[in-house]
């Protein structure tokens, strides 16, 4: 009987204590967010949210920024920081707020490069509590376009060969040689490579257009077929997100109409030549194309 008493007696204490321990549980409070309060200023003029931008354009943000309404903890800095291929830069930094209430705006400049940047805004208070927002940023290239461009072989009588993509002007092979390091491609027929882009510091460009001990500068345009379409390039307009460039080629052969080429120039600018017509010959290219500015 002893026994069974004792058993019982146990069995009542085990449920006691999961009865406490799951009342506790109930009974605990949520926890308490102690962090500064931290709020975009939004409205006309001023950027809040995610954007895309032209590359180096401005752009207005401001922050409004009080103590955590339970603590009651005086803020006591603000930073910014802005984060572009993983590399961390500050923008503004302000120590020894000793605040209840902090407001801060600024005319800021987006990446002249393309791509997303991270813009952070953090708020900590005399505890070391923080809080941050973010945007992100991404810049798109504007895009330069040149249509109905004709380009002959090195004996055409009517057209220039060579190609200053930075203006989309076609020059002969003497304006060529005044102004070498703005020629970023030529055109020519090749007895086995037919319909040809080259860069200047192509083999088959210098034997081809004699360049060899002529020119020292050889700028290196690299080339791939682009997976656009003809439509596809028709519909870019005046911003665009250039892909990755993955070509290595300074070269891209028998070309033939309807035909979209990519291509990196030396100076990292990024276009798409769309073939629009090649003469029965081979040696006479009409072409649209587009690029970054």
């Amino acid at each position: 009987m002893k026994k069974s008493i004792y058993l019982f007696s146990l069995l009542l204490l085990a449920g006691a204590m999961i009865f406490t321990a799951c009342k506790k549980d109930e009974d605990d409070p949520a926890p308490v967010d102690l962090t500064p309060v931290l709020t975009f200023i939004g409205g006309a003029g001023y950027t809040s949210a995610d954007a895309q931008l032209t590359p180096g354009s401005t752009f207005k943000v401001g922050i409004n920024a009080a103590e955590n309404p339970t603590s009651k903890k005086n803020l006591e800095s603000f930073i910014v920081i802005r984060t572009f291929n993983n590399v961390p830069t500050t923008v503004f930094e302000e120590d020894n707020i000793g605040a209840t209430t902090y407001t801060w705006e600024d005319d800021l400049i987006a990446n002249a490069a393309a791509g997303e940047e991270r813009w952070a805004f953090t708020i900590t208070d005399k505890d070391g509590l923080k809080k941050e927002l973010t945007i992100i940023i991404t810049t798109v290239p504007t895009v330069a376009a040149y249509k109905n461009v004709d380009m002959g072989s090195y004996n055409d009588p009517n057209f220039g060969s060579f190609m200053a993509t930075a203006t989309g002007t076609v020059l002969s092979k003497a304006d060529a040689s005044a102004n070498q390091g703005n020629v970023d491609f030529a055109f020519y027929l090749g007895a086995v490579n037919k319909s040809t882009f080259g860069a200047p510091s192509n083999a088959d460009v210098k034997a081809v257009f004699d360049l060899e001990g002529v020119w020292t500068i050889f700028n290196e345009t690299l080339f791939e077929m682009s997976t656009l379409n003809a439509t596809e390039f028709d519909a870019i307009g005046d911003t665009y997100a250039f892909p990755e460039f993955t070509g290595t080629e300074n070269d891209i052969n028998n070309l033939e109409s309807g035909d979209v080429v990519y291509f990196r120039t030396t100076t990292t600018k990024r276009g798409f030549i769309k073939i629009n017509s090649i003469n029965g010959k081979g040696d006479v290219i009409n072409i649209d194309m587009k690029m970054e500015q």
